[in-house]
């Protein structure tokens, strides 16, 4: 779409109240959503006109962000709405998320939108084959509330009929060592495939996945992350709160620090927050005091030997300012 892209704002519902607010940190698990409904009168000034709005997953919408949604189509100049989401595909119902703010958000536009809607289904599935997507079929018609009223099916011309297997199994017990054993089996027959396993808990994936490891199938958690990020420790997130809120530029460090040495005291994770400031002590960036503290905490080589030339290296690549230095 070429320079229209630099036009774009592109947010999920938390980051976009983080944006409004200044406020970091925010996260599904909180009531910074529906804090900020309350007092939206408060930010409407700040909200820049927008002729569209696209929701993405909306599926995934539940009760505090359908009424972000609602506050903004109602304050902001939207001439074009698009929202796309599938409710076979609901994976927050555990915050409130459900297939009737799909009725909900029709209504609203029968009210506001003097009948100027429409609604598609995408119904041709590319991903899987025949067997596959009759189970699927044949499964959805289970589904007491469900927004399909169509079959899927598969795009004309596609021949494979893939292969669909039930296994009964008798006790509970025995549920790992016979889907380990069709998963190696499988494996045998072809080295290169890829399998996936669902399962319903932790307990089950951690099992199977020492199961298939026994077995020499380098099996691994879908939720597993391969590069650990300083930033992602509580206690580095409240110092940079900390470190946000204050506004007098040659004290912030100190009094950040200080809050949060306070605050973390009895926690085992205060020294690796410890071990910033000596790094933080020499190298400051006049801009944007947080722009180091980002830099650092995201990255591995955090505490090798070599740290203090890594970060000095970052500076002059990410930034146009002389590095410096402040006493803390």
């Amino acid at each position: 779409i070429g320079k229209v892209a630099y036009q774009l704002d592109i947010h999920t519902f938390h980051s976009f109240v983080n944006i409004v607010t200044g406020e970091i940190g925010l996260d599904s698990k909180d009531n910074s959503l529906e804090n900020f409904n309350q007092n939206f009168s408060e930010y409407k000034e700040f909200l820049s006109p927008k002729t569209a709005l696209y929701l993405d997953e909306f599926q995934d919408v539940f009760q505090s962000s359908m009424r972000l949604i609602y506050n903004l189509l109602n304050h902001l100049k939207i001439r074009k709405i698009v929202a796309v989401g599938d409710d076979d595909q609901i994976i927050l119902d555990f915050i409130g998320a459900d297939v009737k703010y799909f009725d909900y958000f029709w209504e609203y536009l029968n009210r506001n939108e003097n009948g100027k809607k429409a609604e598609y289904q995408l119904l041709e599935n590319y991903r899987s084959d025949s067997k596959i997507v009759d189970f699927a079929n044949h499964f959805g018609n289970s589904i007491e509330y469900r927004k399909k009223r169509n079959r899927l099916a598969i795009p004309k011309g596609k021949k494979e009929r893939g292969e669909l297997k039930f296994i009964k199994v008798e006790k509970c017990q025995h549920l790992y060592s016979t889907v380990g054993k069709e998963v190696v089996k499988i494996n045998s027959q072809n080295k290169n495939s890829t399998i996936a396993i669902l399962v319903n808990n932790n307990i089950e994936a951690l099992t199977l996945q020492s199961f298939l490891n026994a077995h020499k199938i380098k099996a691994h958690l879908i939720q597993d992350r391969e590069r650990f990020e300083w930033k992602n420790l509580l206690e580095i997130q409240r110092f940079i709160e900390f470190l946000d809120r204050e506004t007098e530029f040659k004290t912030a460090f100190q009094k950040a620090k200080e809050k949060a040495f306070s605050e973390f005291q009895n926690s085992k994770n205060l020294d690796k927050l410890k071990k910033l400031f000596p790094l933080l002590k020499k190298w400051k960036v006049k801009q944007n005091l947080k722009i180091l503290c980002f830099l650092l905490m995201r990255s591995r080589t955090l505490f090798l030997k070599k740290t203090k030339i890594i970060t000095k290296l970052l500076l002059q690549r990410y930034t146009n300012q002389k590095v410096w230095n402040l006493t803390m």
